[in-house]
């Protein structure tokens, strides 16, 4: 290798050295850029899914509450109801302990 291809190839380490983060300004101006830009992207998808969550946990309250009444007219407490409730979460019928043991 004669001394033009080394001073070539130093320099190329260099900048591959300067990109790869180790605190050269623009590179950490780059990476601050890049930054910003996926964390308003993380945001605008989260932003674009709370009306379907809000929907989702909607349907799940109106589910909860149709098992709560469905208890109460087959004789159970309201305290017994409740404890029902609890215990099966969003899955009537089933326990936390039984969802537990089939994951």
């Amino acid at each position: 290798m004669n001394k033009s291809q080394r001073e070539k190839a130093k320099q190329m380490k260099q900048r591959t050295i300067n990109v790869g983060g180790m605190g050269n300004k623009e590179d950490s101006i780059y990476k601050t850029t890049v930054e910003e830009i996926e964390s308003k992207k993380n945001l605008k998808v989260f932003m674009d899914g709370i009306p379907q969550y809000l929907n989702m946990c909607t349907a799940i309250a109106k589910g909860e509450m149709i098992y709560y009444k469905e208890l109460l007219k087959q004789g159970f407490t309201e305290e017994q109801s409740l404890k029902i409730i609890m215990e099966h979460g969003s899955y009537p019928g089933r326990s936390d302990r039984q969802l537990k043991e089939n994951e």
